[in-house]
């Protein structure tokens, strides 16, 4: 008997040595793993760091155009206004020129009418003095 527990010794030995290796295997991979996470985390903080900047690039960039659009807005109402005032204006103008056009020919209308009654005179005058001249 004493050869068994002397043989089973043997191999206790050989599966604790064996599981001494494996154990320090395992425990080199858990440190290795450790240190690719601990390398990935700190990777993952510089791209977030990154991003962080970025995003706020973005968002004065954002506020940036968010005031040049409400400054477009305000010039594009206050254009539309003027041009709301122009049309305004261009009827004004358009009604004041069909009065002056309407004057203008009552102008001419009584302007060709005073010179018919002119040249009914003249030729009058001159057909009395036609017929006086001959009788003198």
């Amino acid at each position: 008997m004493a050869k068994k527990n002397g043989a089973n010794n043997g191999l206790a030995e050989d599966w604790g040595a064996r599981f001494d290796a494996r154990l320090d295997r395992f425990e080199a991979l858990i440190e290795k793993r450790d240190q690719q996470i601990e390398k990935r985390q700190q990777e993952f903080e510089k791209r977030q760091h990154q991003f962080e900047k970025r995003q706020q690039v973005f968002e004065k960039g954002l506020r940036q155009i968010a005031a040049v659009t409400a400054e477009m807005a305000e010039s594009v109402s206050a254009i539309y206004d003027m041009q709301a005032e122009n049309e305004r204006r261009f009827e004004q103008t358009d009604a004041k020129i069909a009065a002056l056009a309407m004057a203008q020919a009552e102008t001419t209308d009584k302007l060709n009418a005073l010179i018919e009654v002119v040249d009914g005179l003249v030729r009058d005058k001159r057909s009395r003095n036609g017929k006086n001249g001959k009788q003198s």
